[in-house]
């Protein structure tokens, strides 16, 4: 088979399509025909060099996929031939809290991903993809979506609360249509005024441009009557931290789930004791909340928001980093 490989970091120069052994299965794994692969930043970071590698080179990468069972090990109970899957991220987090052990066994990082033609899996690291989704649209599931939905079903946010999602990044437009489903009272930042009709077609009832609103937290609390928002969803990191923490209600929380503004911060701790806030973080889910996903978007269908679709690899790395237009960037495999 082919898989994308990852040979030096720093530039696209050290990727390399190529042929590689057939991946042997055990008696609990099921062999993927991986279908389509959606591109996450965390990829881009192990090529460019931001991400830390975990592991010797070369490895493949990919974090997300969705494809169809070719193959079932002898002890297999859960799959068949012919079932459309997608892949979990932390391979080994089948439930619970996470652990040193669960969070090591990332995909396309600790152990090979699934940027290739075929995959093995334990047959507890896939679930079974939603029907109505095509493949590329289950391919982004796992990571965004799924982080977008643990965030608004743990954080203790009801519906008619207020919920602020900052950009438009691919956890923060999945949380804008699940919140809308969710029944949330949602704001959202960005700082391209194009992005703003899309922030609120997708479901958002204000959007904020922190360009030309710097303390963007003021606006924010001027728009809510100076009550804030129950839940800020910060892809940002660095120093808006402190303006999620000034923009919360009393008793809010303030989900960290991104460092695009630097991974240091520096905080009032008054400002987030006077009001009793809770500042968490948040990465991707276990196989238990991908579980509890698939069923709810299947009650719940939305679509993913898709930039575009690709047949190769490094267009759609191109375009990543270029970063110009909102949703998933996607590449398919005939």
């Amino acid at each position: 088979m082919k898989a994308l490989r990852l040979h030096r970091v720093g530039s696209f120069d050290g990727i390399r399509w190529e042929e590689v052994a057939d991946p042997a299965i055990g008696e609990f794994d099921v062999l993927v025909k991986i279908h389509a692969v959606s591109l996450n930043y965390r990829d881009y970071g192990f090529i460019k060099g931001t991400y830390s590698l975990v592991r010797d080179l070369p490895f493949i990468l990919g974090s997300d996929s969705a494809g169809v069972v070719v193959k079932v090990g002898p002890k297999v109970s859960q799959f068949k031939i012919g079932d459309r899957v997608i892949s979990l991220l932390r391979q080994y987090w089948y439930g619970g809290k996470l652990d040193v052990r669960k969070a090591a066994s990332q995909l396309g990082g600790s152990v090979d991903g699934v940027f290739s033609e075929l995959a093995a899996f334990h047959e507890g690291s896939v679930v079974h993809a939603p029907s109505h989704l095509s493949f590329e649209e289950a391919a982004t599931l796992s990571t965004a979506g799924l982080t977008a939905f643990r965030i608004l079903t743990q954080s203790g946010v009801t519906s008619g609360q207020r919920v602020l999602i900052q950009g438009t990044g691919s956890v923060s437009l999945f949380a804008i249509q699940l919140a809308g489903k969710m029944g949330f009272q949602i704001f959202a930042t960005t700082g391209q005024p194009n992005n703003e009709i899309i922030l609120k077609e997708l479901g958002a009832h204000g959007v904020i441009n922190y360009k030309a609103f710097p303390q963007w937290q003021k606006e924010i609390n001027r728009l809510t009557g100076n009550k804030g928002v129950d839940l800020v969803i910060d892809i940002a990191g660095g120093t808006s931290i402190q303006q999620s923490l000034e923009a919360v209600a009393m008793n809010g929380e303030v989900a960290v789930v991104g460092f695009l503004n630097g991974t240091q911060s520096t905080i009032d701790l008054v400002t987030m004791i006077r009001k009793n806030v809770r500042l968490s973080g948040y990465t991707t889910g276990s196989r238990d909340d991908l579980q509890r996903f698939v069923p709810w978007l299947k009650g719940n269908p939305i679509r993913p928001t898709m930039a575009e679709v690709y047949t190769d690899f490094m267009p759609a790395f191109q375009t990543f980093e270029k970063r110009e237009k909102p949703g998933k960037l996607v590449v398919k495999f005939d």
